[in-house]
């Protein structure tokens, strides 16, 4: 009996993940291959309107709370815009392709090189009401050292189409935006 019910329990627990959404599945991948090229117009693509809002309020919230006035004047420059008011008349998606352009533009080359020669490969996916999670692993090599990165990519319809709603590095972010008061809940 003991036996059976365990059978039962596990099917019961890991049948649902043959169900997720190809396209779903397809989305995610793309996103996190793009992400691994650090390809910010293609990630901002697959971007839940959800996530837009939230890099447009880290943005427009970095640009309000910068008290050294060069400082603000070259996030403008990046911004293209000349005020937080003019930032704030920008197009979400926009606002938000920039400031991902402008967290991601310093890297080094070696950093980049390394991104380009990663490989993606997706483990599974996991349907959860309207949501599901892409599980992948980034393999990344530099020089002798090899690093195996788990992640997971959350996504949810919108619009008829499947959108990155989180991803394990954004909640990263959201959570350090939490803890200085950069955004609320």
């Amino acid at each position: 009996m003991k036996t059976l019910q365990t059978i039962l329990c596990a099917t019961t627990l890991f049948a649902s993940a043959a169900f997720a959404d190809d396209d779903a599945v397809a989305v995610g991948t793309a996103f996190a291959k793009a992400l691994g090229r650090f390809d910010i117009a293609a990630m901002v693509e697959t971007l839940h309107p959800e996530m837009i809002a939230f890099f447009r309020s880290m943005a427009i919230h970095i640009a309000k709370t910068t008290e050294d006035e060069a400082e603000r004047s070259d996030l403008f420059t990046k911004f293209g815009v000349d005020s937080i008011q003019a930032m704030e008349t920008q197009a979400p998606r926009e606002v938000a392709r920039k400031f991902l352009d402008m967290a991601f533009g310093g890297l080094t080359p070696a950093v980049r090189d390394a991104a380009e020669n990663s490989q993606v490969k997706v483990i599974g996916s996991i349907p959860e009401g309207d949501l599901v999670h892409v599980f992948y692993r980034t393999n990344v090599m530099v020089d002798d050292l090899s690093a195996s990165v788990p992640s997971v990519i959350t996504l949810r319809r919108h619009e008829g189409k499947w959108m990155v709603i989180n991803t394990t590095q954004f909640e990263k972010v959201k959570a350090r935006a939490i803890r200085n008061g950069m955004i609320t809940r």
